[in-house]
């Protein structure tokens, strides 16, 4: 009787688990784009961002992103073209949409992806 019981509570504690699991906001999931620029992050409930260009190309990469009520544009970016080098940012609302951009060095010629809507994921 007494493992039946033991049993009944692991399976009552894993269910649990995985309830709790299935009702966790979609916010507090992180969101890349990444693609032969470099890689840029949304995460900590979509109030940070973190980019890093994996190319020593002369060209710099930033993210941009909107947040807030209002759709504020910021970013946060390398812009010397080197690589290896990662950059992140906080912000004081959570972030709406996000993109991430090369550009050569000292401006020009930008690339963009497009923008990746977050709101509720």
């Amino acid at each position: 009787m007494r493992t039946l019981w033991k049993r009944v509570i692991a399976v009552g504690t894993v269910s649990s688990l995985v309830v709790l699991g299935m009702v966790t906001p979609a916010h507090s999931s992180s969101h890349q784009h990444k693609n032969s620029w470099g890689r840029g992050y949304v995460y900590t409930g979509h109030r940070a961002v973190l980019v890093c260009d994996d190319n020593a190309n002369n060209r710099g990469l930033r993210i941009e992103f909107k947040y807030g009520p209002n759709n504020t544009l910021g970013h946060r970016g390398d812009d010397d073209g080197s690589n290896g080098i990662c950059k992140d940012a906080s912000t004081s609302a959570a972030i709406n949409e996000f993109r991430i951009c090369e550009s050569k060095t000292g401006g020009g010629d930008d690339k963009c992806t497009a923008w990746e809507n977050i709101v509720g994921r």
